[in-house]
């Protein structure tokens, strides 16, 4: 699987790093951490790639913060290599949020892995509002790492870290995309979970549509809640080395 990580060197980007490490499987994932320089905009102009004037010392400011971005994409790089990861750094310039998208688009990138918030000031770039530009953007998959509720980012990556297996909560409503995130926690998370809670969106526009669609949407969810209890059994018993369960035939005379 092919990975974009954005970093920016905070604790968020880091804690997105974090996340990232914690759910895949290093042996069938190429990661690769982007950080991006974004122009420095003076007035009526614009400081990008070299400048266009050197304006009391901005060229200057921008040169360090293009520095400063190589050093967070190579250091995150560093860190997944060394957890077994397939990864390399990648600087990219101009708005972050556009430049994320080509760069994915390019590279036919399956996951973007991004922190809900960033460094403050010129160096910032993983702000809310990119965040939200790539989930309504972006065409791949988007995961946003979010500090738990009363932590630091900090904080929250050690708490991450001293998790054996952790629990997911997967939302449908029977649309494409709330498929494919059942899909993909099923298929793509690596480490163990101790519980996967389906919640089914029962939608106001259900009742416009009538008893049929609610009836689809409550059989749906029976059958994705029996599935997830059958892949968690499954992962459990392979951790355990205890031979996987199969399913049992019924016989062709019985029908329900």
């Amino acid at each position: 699987m092919n990975v974009v990580l954005a970093t920016d060197g905070s604790g968020h980007s880091r804690l997105a790093e974090a996340v990232l490490a914690k759910v895949l499987d290093p042996s069938k994932t190429k990661v690769t951490a982007v950080s991006v320089s974004a122009p420095i905009v003076v007035g009526m102009g614009t400081i990008a790639g070299g400048g266009v004037a050197a304006v009391g010392g901005l060229t200057e400011l921008y040169d360090a913060v293009k520095v400063a971005a190589e050093r967070f994409a190579e250091e995150a790089t560093e860190r997944l290599r060394g957890k077994g990861f397939d990864a390399e750094a990648v600087v990219l310039e101009g708005d972050a949020a556009d430049t994320l998208i080509e760069f994915v688009e390019r590279n036919d990138a399956h996951l973007v892995v991004i922190g809900s918030r960033g460094l403050g000031g010129i160096a910032s770039f993983l702000l809310g509002s990119v965040a939200r530009k790539l989930v309504s953007r972006c065409p791949s998959t988007v995961l946003i790492a979010r500090a738990f509720e009363g932590m630091s980012p900090e904080e929250s990556i050690e708490a991450l870290n001293a998790k054996a297996e952790l629990d997911a909560v997967v939302a449908i409503d029977g649309s494409d995309g709330s498929k494919v995130a059942m899909r993909w926690i099923q298929q793509r998370v690596s480490m163990s979970l101790a519980a996967l809670h389906v919640v089914c969106a029962d939608l106001l526009e259900s009742s416009r549509q009538g008893s049929t669609h609610r009836r689809s949407l409550k059989c749906m969810s029976s059958t994705t809640i029996k599935r997830a209890n059958s892949s968690l059994r499954q992962r459990r018993n392979w951790r355990a080395g205890r031979p996987l369960s199969t399913p049992t035939p019924k016989s062709p005379g019985l029908r329900r």
